[in-house]
């Protein structure tokens, strides 16, 4: 009688479906880095047209502003608009409480602002 050899290895079969988990692991990998990157270019994004509204706030509050001023502009993904409106309230001094007002709205969707942002100043009035 012979005497059949142990064999030693993976068959076809193993080896198979040892590359399908690897490659759907690999795919999940892919897919979890891919939404990380656009995340974080979103974020970027948003940060300057964050720190676009926030210059203006910053040179508005140094400048003499009054109701019904407006600025515009925009990023490579974002418009904002800084609004300027008086507060109802007591004038002191002949100064006006006034709202400056940051609107924040992605150019690709229309909709609600994304992010709102308010401060108050003293200005003219006229």
């Amino acid at each position: 009688m012979k005497r059949r050899r142990e064999e030693s290895g993976f068959t076809l079969i193993e080896t198979l479906v040892g590359l399908a988990i690897f490659s759907g692991v690999l795919i999940a990998i892919y897919a979890a880095l891919s939404s990380a990157l656009n995340t974080a270019s979103r974020i970027v994004a948003r940060q300057e047209a964050v720190d676009a509204v926030e210059a203006e706030f910053r040179r508005l509050r140094a400048e003499t502003v009054k109701p019904a001023d407006r600025w515009d502009g925009e990023t490579s993904s974002y418009r904002w608009t800084v609004a300027v409106s008086a507060v109802p309230g007591n004038s002191s001094h002949g100064l006006l409480p006034l709202r400056i007002s940051g609107h924040i709205v992605r150019k690709a969707g229309a909709g609600l602002p994304e992010l709102v942002a308010d401060t108050i100043v003293l200005g003219h009035g006229g």
